[in-house]
C-alpha cells in the first residue's frame, strides 16, 4: 500500500459497525409522537429501506429529512442547523445555504438504535440514540459540545 493511501486510510471517520434489528420493518413509515421538548421536535418518523434510515424530524415550523447508512456514510445536505460555536448569535445562518452532512447508524442491542449525523464543513457531530419499548420512544440527543456531560431526552409513543 502507498504512503498516500495509508495516510489517507488513517484519517478516514469510522464507521459505525453495521447490525439490523427485526424493529426496522416494524419502525419503518411509523411517526411518534413526541411529549412537549426544549428542541421543540413533535414528531419523529423512520423509514428504513436498501440499507439506510431515513429520519424525519418535524418541528412547528419545519420538517428535516436526514439519511443515515448502514455500514457506511450517507452524503446528504439539510437545513437543521447543528452544533455551533456562535449558533446562538442573532443571525448566526440566515443566508448560508443547506449544511453537508453524512450520517451512518447502528444497532447497539434489538432495541437500540445509534444514528450518527456529521456535519461536514465543521468539526461537530450530533449522535440520535432511540431506545424503543412497544409503542413508546425515548431519544437521547447529544452533540460532540457535550458528550458526556449533557444530553436531551425526548419521550414520545406511536401515533395510532
Amino acid at each position: 500500500m502507498s504512503a498516500l493511501k495509508q495516510k489517507l486510510a488513517a484519517l478516514a471517520l469510522p464507521v459505525p459497525v453495521k447490525n439490523n434489528s427485526a424493529l426496522e420493518t416494524q419502525l419503518s413509515n411509523k411517526t411518534f409522537l413526541m411529549e412537549h421538548n426544549e428542541r421543540g421536535i413533535q414528531n419523529m418518523s423512520f423509514n428504513f429501506k436498501n440499507n439506510g434510515c431515513s429520519l424525519i424530524l418535524q418541528t412547528d415550523t419545519m420538517t428535516y429529512q436526514l439519511a443515515f447508512g448502514a455500514g457506511n456514510w450517507q452524503t446528504a445536505e439539510t437545513t437543521k442547523r447543528g452544533p455551533s460555536l456562535v449558533g446562538a448569535a442573532k443571525a448566526s445562518f440566515v443566508g448560508l445555504p443547506p449544511l453537508k452532512i453524512d450520517g451512518a447508524y447502528s444497532w447497539t442491542d434489538e432495541h437500540t438504535l445509534e444514528l450518527t449525523l456529521r456535519y461536514i464543513e465543521s468539526p461537530h457531530t450530533e449522535k440520535f440514540i432511540c431506545h424503543f419499548d412497544e409503542k413508546n420512544i425515548a431519544a437521547d440527543i447529544t452533540s460532540s459540545f457535550d458528550y458526556g456531560t449533557k444530553k436531551t431526552t425526548l419521550k414520545g409513543s406511536v401515533k395510532e
